[in-house]
């Protein structure tokens, strides 16, 4: 999305070359010699097609290696022979302007795994695809439409994700108009899911999925609703199907309808990001009565050293409150990012209620490094708990306990360069009495280390 608020901020002056979006990076100003700044890559970044310059070509690619071990998965119940397993990325893109009115922009993705037991999905492996590919036509400052293939990332990425902490990312074959500016904007957009496959150039899009949307943001402070920092309000609705969807409830065709509202940004030393949605349709025979609350809150330090940043998160995800009662409960958070409560990507945002404290130290102006206890409690104790996917992991059918599991996690982020990143991780979830009560109870350790570099 062109809009900052809806899919992460386009950088006019300079753009940092990476990250899940990289069509939001605009090099038109190496247009002109002096904003050059001797970086190797800057060749590939602007180069003329035609004589008048106006027709350009951009080239990148981003490389990443990632190893990850999990020891115990699903506390024990799931077996595995080593826990390790290696994923290797590569997107090489190609980004054509033609004027200012059409752009062609195009993305492979070579993303294969080594390790992964028993078997690797379409998460963790594709050898190569197309992963993006759509145009875009520019009819006005204020309006823009796109069609074709694209990774999205809307709003706060907690119903649409690009899906960027696992191996391959979530892309949709879709189309979207955009109108609007940087003080408030409207879109809407028609898409159904693209599935990752492993093997070569098979992703297609998905037959039982589709979605629509339409998401509306407004800057209050230029609204005179606000008067210092900034704050932002968004309003949306999403329509979604799905032919083949699968609850502790049982399995049936889902015709989910969701509404919701947010509001985030920060003042002075203080960040918020609040958001709540209401989800209502069919499921099978039953009604869908489903709801969502999630909230942060961050305040920086500034003046003290190492900057801490304490922060606070809560999120309360609806259950299923009985399987025979004609209702479906069950929050779904349609396409979230897959490491949602943390990296080790153990639990998905399915029936939880959790109470998350975290605090971040700036060790130097490129290291920092963060630590956080996640508390996690069953909302409703008539449903299970969910993985990656909405994989069922613990039905609720055996225990009426709450409490699932508490998760410790500490996180080390370098940069080395400005497009050159190498980040750690560790977690460790010790079970709560509910996955005692239902099976296997190990704890669960992760560890993490990746290597991140763009141009």
């Amino acid at each position: 999305m062109p809009c900052s608020r809806c899919c992460e901020a386009l950088d006019a002056e300079r753009p940092v070359p990476g990250g899940p979006l990289r069509y939001n990076e605009d090099w038109s100003l190496l247009r002109n010699p002096e904003n050059r700044q001797g970086e190797w890559w800057e060749r590939f970044k602007y180069i003329p097609v035609d004589d008048s310059a106006e027709t350009y070509l951009t080239l990148g690619n981003e490389v990443r290696a990632r190893y990850e071990w999990l020891g115990d998965p699903n506390w024990g119940e799931q077996e595995t022979d080593s826990g390790g397993y290696f994923w290797f990325r590569t997107l090489p893109t190609a980004d054509l302007h033609v004027g200012d009115h059409l752009r062609l922009f195009g993305e492979f993705i070579v993303a294969p795994s080594a390790g992964v037991d028993p078997e690797p999905t379409g998460l963790d492996d594709d050898v190569a695809d197309v992963l993006q590919a759509f145009a875009e036509i520019r009819c006005s400052d204020s309006t823009i439409i796109r069609g074709g293939r694209r990774v999205l990332n809307i709003g706060s990425g907690r119903l649409v994700s690009t899906r960027y902490g696992v191996n391959t990312l979530q892309a949709f074959d879709m189309a979207e108009v955009f109108l609007g500016d940087e003080k408030a904007s409207l879109f809407v957009l028609y898409g159904r899911p693209v599935d990752a496959e492993v093997g070569s150039f098979n992703d297609d899009w998905s037959r039982a999925r589709q979605g629509w949307t339409v998401y509306w943001t407004r800057d209050l402070v230029d609204a005179g609703l606000a008067s210092r920092g900034t704050w932002f309000l968004d309003v949306y609705y999403m329509g979604f199907e799905n032919t083949q969807a699968v609850y502790d409830q049982g399995v049936g065709t889902e015709q989910r309808q969701t509404v919701a509202g947010r509001l985030h940004g920060n003042r002075d030393r203080w960040r918020w990001d609040h958001e709540l949605f209401v989800q209502f349709g069919r499921f099978a025979d039953s009604e869908i009565r489903a709801w969502s609350l999630a909230t942060l809150f961050g305040y920086t330090f500034e003046d003290l050293p190492l900057r801490p940043e304490l922060s606070l998160q809560f999120n309360t995800i609806s259950g299923d409150r009985d399987q025979n009662d004609g209702e479906l409960n069950t929050f779904n958070p349609l396409f979230p990012k897959l490491k949602y409560f943390g990296e080790s990507g153990v639990l998905a945002p399915y029936n939880l209620f959790d109470l998350h404290p975290g605090v971040a130290f700036q060790l130097s102006d490129d290291v920092r490094v963060s630590g956080s206890v996640q508390c996690l409690w069953r909302y409703s104790t008539d449903d299970g708990v969910y993985g990656a996917g909405g994989r069922l992991l613990r039905s609720g059918r055996d225990s009426d306990a709450r409490y699932v599991a508490t998760q410790y996690e500490i996180v080390l982020e370098t940069r080395l360069t400005d497009n050159w990143r190498c980040n750690a991780f560790f977690a460790m979830l010790p079970a709560g009495q509910f996955v005692r009560e239902t099976g296997e109870s190990s704890t669960i350790h992760f560890v993490g280390v990746e290597s991140i570099l763009a141009y």
